[in-house]
């Protein structure tokens, strides 16, 4: 189902009113419904508890909880208090869940809580709820970003904030079946009334009095008037996370996030370098693209910021990558041109030297950071500087020398490897050795194995 632009899918499934017709005439406790709602009700503590277990004891004391009306939140939405980061996902969603979480909603059943990260920050936001474009604000109007709820909000807008005739997902309650449905008519029949209207009082009122036509006209405003009561008097449990830094929320989110989805630092990258003139995403799709030609237009996203770190930062740590975000845009702007000339002149001496013609084949992700880190002053590398390349190359492929020693480790070789290319300073001895019969004997030959891919191309080179 699709809500405008954005397709979304809710974690918690919601209760149908069908299910609820079938427990009626059994005990409370073995209700589906009632169990349901209050597995529910008990997994709203439990998600507030899962917040503050994630979070360090300072961390902890900057988050407040709360109840807010439908009515409320969609004011916020509105004004764009609320948004979406965009590190968020967008999901699929069926039609019949998004029925249910409102059918729960009439029945007063829990549908979960929702976690905002308020803050002065601004992030890359998803303009829109739906197909709903959001107001802009100033640089000193706090925004909720919501972290965790996504996809509750967004049905919640789009079914009760926007107007009638606006695009997008529109749900309507059947009065004489009781039940929810999708409204694709613009002019639903009479016993169908559009949820669009409950919080806009003279349309609502103007159906509540055309129901008097109806021969049944008092079981019909009987109903709507307890389903306008629902909806209405409905409290969804808020979980606000106050003057938190970026860094700290990332965690919290990776922790939360009900899809399962890991915040990696790339997606933080963009969302916190986003500006109206800037989008690191479509940057690094310039270098994508660039690089298709070739045969590295598949390179992973998160490499080529390591590589922007290194040229700027020589250093492709965790919190180096994360610091970029404190560069002007021009400045960021600037290195991403050197970055991608660099990585230009990179994959042309891996493909002409060493016959690695995609990044498919590339034996380490370092090896091209590191040649990347080579090129960032020169744009070709002399007889001398290219025997030193390859001597760097077929020691430290062969050896599987970046096997393991993560990203602290490269930081630290890329400057040796470059110094030792470029100026001929240390022993290349130092960046490993040809493994010895035995070795080879005793190893795995696997195309997803670095040593297995540097004996191919090493084949292919004779």
């Amino acid at each position: 189902m699709s809500f405008g632009n954005t397709t979304i899918f809710l974690y918690m499934e919601g209760v149908s009113q069908s299910q609820h017709n079938n427990a009626v005439a059994a005990d409370w406790l073995d209700r589906p419904l009632l169990r349901q709602g209050y597995r529910q009700s008990l997994n709203i503590n439990v998600r507030i508890s899962l917040y503050k277990s994630h979070m360090k004891s300072d961390v902890s004391t900057k988050l407040s909880t709360d109840t807010a009306f439908f009515s409320d939140l969609i004011s916020e939405i509105r004004k764009g208090e609320i948004k979406v980061p965009q590190f968020q996902r967008k999901f699929v969603w069926k039609d019949e869940q998004a029925l249910d979480l409102l059918d729960s909603v009439a029945n007063r059943y829990p549908i979960g809580s929702v976690l905002l990260w308020k803050t002065k920050e601004k992030l890359n936001a998803e303009r829109n709820i739906g197909n709903f474009k959001l107001p802009e604000t100033d640089d000193l109007t706090p925004t909720n970003y919501v972290l965790d709820g996504q996809q509750r909000m967004t049905v919640i807008y789009s079914c009760l904030g926007t107007s009638e005739d606006s695009d997008g997902f529109s749900a309507g309650y059947d009065l004489e079946k009781e039940c929810f449905i999708e409204i694709k008519d613009s002019h639903p029949s009479a016993e169908i009334f559009p949820l669009r209207k409950i919080f806009s009082t003279t349309s609502l009122l103007n159906y509540r009095t055309s129901l008097l036509s109806s021969s049944n006209s008092n079981t019909l405003q009987d109903r709507l008037d307890d389903l306008i009561s629902a909806f209405t008097q409905y409290k969804l449990p808020v979980v606000t996370l106050k003057d938190l830094t970026i860094e700290e929320v990332c965690p919290i989110f990776e922790r939360i996030n009900s899809s399962g989805t890991k915040l990696s630092t790339y997606d933080l990258m963009v969302a916190a370098t986003w500006a109206e003139n800037f989008d690191l995403n479509d940057k690094v799709d310039d270098i994508l693209q660039s690089l298709e030609a070739k045969g590295y237009g598949n390179s992973s996203r998160a490499s080529i910021l390591k590589a922007i770190s290194a040229i700027e930062l020589e250093s492709i740590q965790d919190k180096s990558l994360r610091s970029l975000r404190n560069l002007s845009t021009s400045t960021i702007d600037d290195l991403i041109s050197r970055t991608r000339l660099a990585m230009l002149s990179a994959v042309d001496v891996l493909s002409t030297q060493f016959g690695i013609y995609s990044w498919d084949f590339l034996s380490y992700e370092a090896v091209l950071i590191i040649c990347t880190y080579i090129f960032r002053e020169v744009k070709h590398l002399t007889a001398d500087q290219s025997g030193r390349l390859k001597q760097w190359f077929w020691r430290s492929s062969l050896g599987e020398r970046y096997k393991v020693g993560g990203e602290n480790f490269v930081s630290k070789d890329m400057i040796s490897v470059s110094k030792f290319v470029l100026d001929g300073e240390g022993n290349p001895e130092g960046f490993g050795r040809i493994p010895s019969a035995k070795e080879w004997t005793e190893s795995q030959f696997r195309s997803n194995v670095a040593r297995s891919r540097t004996y191919i191309l090493a084949l292919a080179t004779i």
